[in-house]
Order: structure tokens, then sequence, then C-alpha cells
């Protein structure tokens, strides 16, 4: 059953990217000098702070209504049970004095932002609102349809929570508040999840060393060697590889030349550019063009989405990919159970010819938003910040760190595993989707929500059924429990390896070799952290005005002019051309209002 946890964890990670849309463009105003978040000092002071102020409960029963994404028909419920009557809205009506309902249950994202938009236009908002982007914040921000949220966390968060959240922004560049302000307020937090994480370099560790290398290359010198190799041995196979989308792929090459794929990047002067028409662009672009002409790239990349351009990599027919390394897992397990002698490992960011490099991170507002209405009254609105003191302090007091901090509401004890594992171990190994909730003997005081690995409840809900103010993990969180494992594995600590819920999850699905790659790749996302050569898309604002009506032709023409460079169909002299009518198609008014934003923020 840890199997499976895990696993879905996983996989409900990898379903939370790549939201995205656009909005009219927000009127910001600079954030105070005074931190949004007054977290408290990690000293004494939280063993002094008295819980009973934040862990109350209301004196009358709260209905408060939330828009949900219960995740469709595969979900089995106790019986009895549904999205609005569970363990977890039983267990926030006793603790913390709320009624929970929805006010729509989607089965999909999208049927959930059509919902949404909806209601912000008939002004029938639930008194919780969970958004996909801060696209949506700023709308109903400049709607006046949502509350700042800047007094009611300093009147109600406890100590604890106030901590994470800042832990939350610290990891994002600060950029976890800055992206939900509107006119110098806060008006959202993020369900903070641990993918904010650098896409990866990797490589089929077989094939190099069957090619004469030894380790993976680094610079994009030793990556011609290494493709020319390749190809000589295997005409038929694919260096790189690349989708109509230009992302995946291209970026390895960008990054190597110091740009960006649609992207907006600082540049020396502290203001914001478009990445793609940088100068430095062009190289990274001939340098494609070359390897396309050498046919290390498929010919046919430019009618491909990334799931079959994903083919060559999972049949064997390619000695290099670059993703994210949880959304590498299903790719590996397939390129295993295609090629068993495939090896994986995986390689450093690629140095470019003037010493470039870096990794590109995704941006904290492409997870989910949360908002409270304006409609909400004052008892709604502590009772809503007071339930997530209860979340943090629930889901996180595993954490020793923590608990040597702050005084925990909550006993902390290791967790259980499921009662019913045998049952549920035993429908997943027939294939059955539907599986019936963990079931744990869990005493009455040490119940609480969980935040996705851990369980204090009798019968688990899973994170996305769970209403109000949450987040996944903390900030590297998920990377440090890999790399625990990695210890234990060098280690050979096999009882430890048995308890590992981590492990237990890894093991099945990943050969000894490709794990030791995972280990290899989260070291190197941590080394791109530490030396500061991790980059966002600096654009974490709505679109602007101009963007919402020129965005979609200039992106027509960049995927264009980038793509017929690429295949050789045009002179890479030409980018400069691209350039010129880039600029004079709204380009430089988008640079210009984007950079009227950046100033209120940076």
């Amino acid at each position: 059953m840890k199997t499976m946890k895990v696993i879905a964890w996983v996989l409900i990670l990898f379903l939370l990217a790549g939201c995205g849309t656009t909005a009219a463009a927000p009127t910001t105003a600079k954030p105070s000098d005074e931190a949004v978040v007054k977290a408290t000092e990690a000293t004494t002071a939280s063993a002094e702070t008295d819980l009973q102020k934040y862990y109350s409960k209301a004196a009358t029963l709260i209905p408060v209504t939330q828009n949900m994404k219960s995740g469709g028909p595969d979900v089995v419920w106790e019986k009895g049970d549904s999205i609005d009557n569970n363990n977890y809205t039983r267990w926030a009506e006793r603790a913390v004095g709320i009624k929970w309902s929805t006010t729509w249950n989607a089965v999909s994202q999208e049927e959930d932002t059509q919902k949404l938009t909806m209601a912000m236009a008939a002004n029938d908002l639930p008194l919780f609102i969970r958004a996909y982007t801060s696209v949506e914040v700023i709308k109903m921000a400049e709607a006046g349809q949502v509350i700042p949220l800047n007094d009611a966390i300093d009147k109600y968060l406890s100590p604890l929570s106030k901590y994470m959240l800042n832990e939350m922004n610290d990891a994002t560049q600060g950029m976890h508040f800055k992206m939900n302000y509107y006119n110098g307020k806060l008006y959202g937090l993020g369900s903070y999840a641990d993918m904010v994480t650098p896409r990866l370099n990797w490589w089929r560790q077989d094939l190099l060393k069957e090619l004469g290398f030894s380790a993976p290359p680094k610079t994009i010198d030793e990556c011609d060697k290494v493709f020319a190799a390749y190809k000589a041995k295997y005409p038929n196979g694919f260096c790189i590889n690349l989708d109509k989308n230009l992302q995946l792929g291209v970026e390895a090459v960008f990054l190597a030349y110091g740009s960006q794929v649609k992207s907006w990047r600082k540049t020396a002067d502290n203001t914001l550019a478009y990445a793609p028409i940088l100068p430095q662009t062009k190289d990274a672009l001939a340098k494609l063009a070359e390897w396309y002409k050498k046919g290390y790239i498929d010919p046919e990349f430019i009618v491909k989405d990334e799931a079959k351009a994903t083919e060559a990599w999972t049949s064997g027919n390619s000695i290099f990919r670059q993703r994210e390394w949880w959304a590498s897992w299903g790719d590996h397990i397939t390129l295993q159970a295609n090629v068993k002698t495939a090896l994986i490992t995986a390689g450093d960011f690629l140095v470019g010819p003037k010493g470039e490099w870096g990794s590109r991170q995704i941006k904290p507002n492409e997870f989910e938003q949360y908002c409270i209405s304006a409609k909400a009254s004052p008892e709604a609105i502590k009772a809503i910040m007071t339930q997530f003191n209860f979340f943090c302090d629930s889901a996180f007091r595993a954490h020793k760190d923590l608990r040597d901090k702050f005084t925990f509401f909550y006993p902390f004890t290791e967790e259980k595993n499921a009662t019913n594992l045998e049952e549920i171990s035993k429908l997943q190994a027939s294939g059955e989707k539907r599986l019936p909730r963990q079931k744990f003997d869990i005493p009455p005081e040490m119940e609480g929500p969980s935040n996705g690995q851990n369980s204090w409840m009798a019968v688990t809900v899973a994170q996305g059924e769970q209403f109000g103010f949450r987040f996944n993990q903390r900030p590297g969180q998920l990377r440090k429990d890999i790399l625990k494992v990695e210890v234990e594995v060098k280690a050979n600590d096999t009882a430890a390896l048995a308890k590992d819920t981590i492990y237990l999850g890894l093991k099945d699905a990943w050969s000894a070799n490709n794990l030791n790659a995972l280990f290899e790749g989260i070291h190197f996302a941590i080394k791109s952290e530490e030396e500061k050569h991790t980059y966002f898309d600096m654009q974490w604002c709505a679109a602007t005005t101009t963007q919402l009506q020129k965005d979609a032709y200039l992106r027509k023409i960049e995927d264009s002019a980038f793509a017929k460079i690429i295949m050789g169909e045009q002179s890479v002299d030409t980018f400069d051309a691209f350039v010129k009518d880039w600029k004079a198609s709204g380009g430089d008014d988008i640079t210009k209002e984007i950079n009227v934003w950046y100033d209120t923020v940076k």
C-alpha cells in the first residue's frame, strides 16, 4: 500500500504542472518594507505561545463553501461518505467549527476553471476559492471579489504557520507572495508543492560506455563528440528529443548560451527582457540548426507533441532526454521495460562556449492559489485561518527541526501502516483502479489533516479533497526524503530501508542503477540553486494589456521563425529580422508594461 501511496502522490504532483492563462494587467503597488508574514524567532519564543489563541474552535458552527475537484469516478468513499461528508469535514466541524460544503465539485481542472470564470462574471463565488493561477487571483482582486490577506495572516496565524509561509516564500526567491499582490496587498496563498525543480539532463549510461565515454558530457563541445559517435554507431537514432512546443531539449541548449525558452529574464541593469529575443539566442539556434543538419534531431519533431517525441527515448532510440525528475518517472520505467539493458544516468547542466549554464524552475504561480471571498464574515475568515494553523501543525508534526523551534498542538508518533493494507495491495496487484481508502488505527488525540504523506486520520482523505488552505510539502522536502534514501542505500541499511516509505515506493519502479541516477539528478538541481544558476520565468504577474491582444501572434511568429532556422529552411541570420518583427508587433510595448509592473515589486 505504501508503494501505491507514494506513486499516487508523485502522479498528483505531475498533474499539478502546466497551468497557465492570461488576464488583464494588474495595477500593483510596491509591497511595504515590513515583511508580509511576521514569523517569530526560532528560539524559545514559540514555546511561550498560547496554543489556545491559535487553535480555538468557533463558538458556533460556521458554514463555508468552496469549489472542489474531487478526482472523478475513480474516487471511492467510505460507505455513507461523500466530498461534503467525510473524515476530513467531520474533523473540521469537531476541531475548528467549520461546516464545509462544495459550491460545485468538478471532475477536471478545465471544468473547475470554467465554472470559476462563470462565477466571477456573475459575482457568485464560494466563500473560499481555489484558482489555478495567480491570474485569476488578480482578476478577483481588481473586481473587489476577494479580501487582502495581510491582516488575517498577522492576526490569526500561529508562529508555525507564519514560519512555513516564509520558508515557502524564500524558496521561490520571494515570488510566492509577490505574484498575488495587487495595490500593495496580498490576495492569495498558493498550494506549494515540492516540484519547483529544474528540468534535468538524462543520458543512456550504457550507450555512453559502449561509445567509449566514461561520463555524460558537461559542455556543448563535449556533446558534439558524443552525438557524433552515437550517430555513427546508430544512424537511425536521435541524439536529443525536441517537440513542436520547442521547449524540452531546446531549453538545455538555450541555457548553455545564457538564454531561456519562452521566458522573461532579469538583465544586468535589473530590468526584464524576453529571453528568446536576446542576441545569445541566435547562437543557440545556430547550434540546434547544426545538429539538425547532421541528423541528430528527429526531422519530424515539428509535428510531434511531447508524448509522441518521448517515444524515441522510451523505445531506446535516443541517447539524451531533458525532463524534470518527477515527470521522467514513467518514461524511465517504460524505457527499462522496453530495453532491459538500458542504464540511465543524470548529467550536469550543459556549459556553453562562453561559460554560461543554468537551470530553469517552474514558476510558483503554476500551482493552485487560494483566496477568501469579500462576502466572508469576520468569523468565517478567522475560522479559515485557524484551520490552516491546525493543518500546518498536523501536517508537519513529524519534522524534528520544527518541533525544536515551536510548541505543537498535536502529539507525534511514528506513522502507522494502514490496517487494510493487504486488501488494498491485492486489489492494486489485480489492476483495480477504484481502490478503497486506507484505514488506520489512529487514537482520537492523534487525529488531524495530512499533507499528502502522513496520515493522522482513521480513514485517509486525499490532499486534493481537503478543504481550506494547504500545501503539499515543505520546500525541498521531497528531495531531502529521497536523499535520505540515498544515504540508507549506500550504507546498505536494510533495517531503515524496510521502514522508509519513500524507498518502498521507489524500489519497485526504479532499478538500482536508475535509482542512483535519480540521486545524481537531485544533487545537480541543488548545485544549480546553491551556485545561483537557477532561473525562473520572471514574469509572474497577470498578462499585460498588450499581451492579451498580441501574445498569441508573437508566439506564433517566434515558433515559426525558430523552427525554420533549426530545420535549415531559413538562415540563422533571419533571427535579426524576427527580433525586429517581434518588437514592432507589440513586443516593445509588452516589455515596457512588464517593466512598469516589475518596478513595483523588485
